[in-house]
């Protein structure tokens, strides 16, 4: 926050650290999903003991006796090891491009919206949080539509709705304050199902395993840190 200006329109000088602390409200809203964010790794936590307590011995048994075993692509698509090669390498590739042309998205949103002039400090944080909000409303509804929808057709019209996004937020979005504001929400709706569609989509055609999730996860860091350095 700033300091009112003085009456006789003389600059105030700076705030200090505790005056700023006092006036600022920005925080609430991390602190509020970093609660949320605990407590889910709490319960996800909880859950995964109970699975490992519980665990089935035959599935003890599948677990490859030594290293080669245990990094042959064909443990993935019953002995299929040149298509899951394929399709390991197009997964990592997948999750790489996603992150890729999500994260300066997220990171620069509102540092384009102020310094464009599109909005002010405060009009951008709500439209910056409308993006999450979007976001993760349908990551919940995505839920209840994937016991319904194949995930293949939810996947092709995610990315469908993604590049439709994309390119109108390009062209028009750049200049026109309620475009932006409209197609940065439906953005949030189709991408926040991306990243669990993928390996939704891994679960259907592999045998997914902490390696094919790891793969995932790699893809996506190396696809965020390659948009860091370049941007």
């Amino acid at each position: 926050p700033d300091r009112p200006a003085a009456a006789n329109g003389t600059t105030p000088p700076p705030l200090s650290v505790e005056e700023a602390w006092q006036l600022s409200k920005v925080q609430w809203p991390y602190v509020g999903v970093s609660v949320a964010q605990f407590i889910i790794g709490i319960i996800f936590f909880y859950f995964q003991y109970r699975e490992m307590i519980t665990y089935d011995d035959r599935q003890r048994k599948k677990t490859p006796k030594s290293f080669s075993a245990f990094l042959s692509p064909s443990r993935f698509l019953e002995g299929q090891g040149r298509k899951a090669v394929f399709l390991l390498v197009f997964l990592f590739l997948f999750y790489t491009m996603f992150q890729f042309n999500q994260n300066p998205f997220t990171q620069y949103m509102v540092s384009y919206m102020v310094e464009t002039n599109m909005y002010s400090k405060p009009e951008a944080s709500v439209v910056y949080s409308t993006y999450w909000i979007c976001y993760a409303s349908m990551r919940w509804l995505s839920i209840v539509i994937a016991a319904w929808v194949p995930i293949h057709i939810m996947l092709s019209v995610e990315i469908t709705g993604l590049c439709i996004s994309s390119i109108v937020l390009a062209v028009w979005g750049a200049t026109n304050k309620t475009v932006f504001w409209a197609f940065t929400c439906i953005l949030g709706l189709f991408s926040s199902s991306v990243f669990p569609g993928g390996t939704a989509w891994a679960n259907h055609y592999l045998d997914a395993s902490s390696i094919v999730f790891a793969i995932c996860v790699v893809g996506a860091s190396v696809g965020s840190t390659a948009a860091n350095y370049i941007t």
